[in-house]
C-alpha cells in the first residue's frame, strides 16, 4: 500500500541529524523568513510503499515512533495534540 508520509515537527536546525534523515526520505526544506531555522516546505509530497509488517518496522526502526491512519504515516518527531 502507499501512503502519504509526513512529520509532526516544523522547523529545524540547520545541521539537525532529523532533518538529514528526512531528506533521504524525500522531505524538501528551505530556509525560514528568519533566517535562523527550516521548514518542510508544502511541496512535498511524499509518500511511502509498506506492504508488510516486516517493512513498516523498518520505517520504525528508521524514524522511530509512527501515526498510522488509513491513507497516512506520520512520523511522530514532536509534540501533537
Amino acid at each position: 500500500m502507499k501512503f502519504k508520509l509526513g512529520n509532526v515537527q516544523s522547523f529545524y536546525d540547520e545541521g539537525n541529524k532529523y532533518m538529514e534523515l528526512l531528506k533521504t526520505l524525500g522531505f524538501v526544506f528551505e530556509l525560514c523568513p528568519s533566517g535562523s531555522q527550516y521548514w518542510v516546505t508544502p511541496r512535498s509530497e511524499n509518500t511511502v510503499e509498506i506492504n508488510t509488517l516486516e517493512e513498516l518496522l523498518e520505517l520504525v526502526d528508521k524514524v522511530g515512533n509512527l501515526i498510522i491512519d488509513k491513507e497516512s504515516i506520520t512520523i511522530y518527531d514532536d509534540y501533537i495534540e
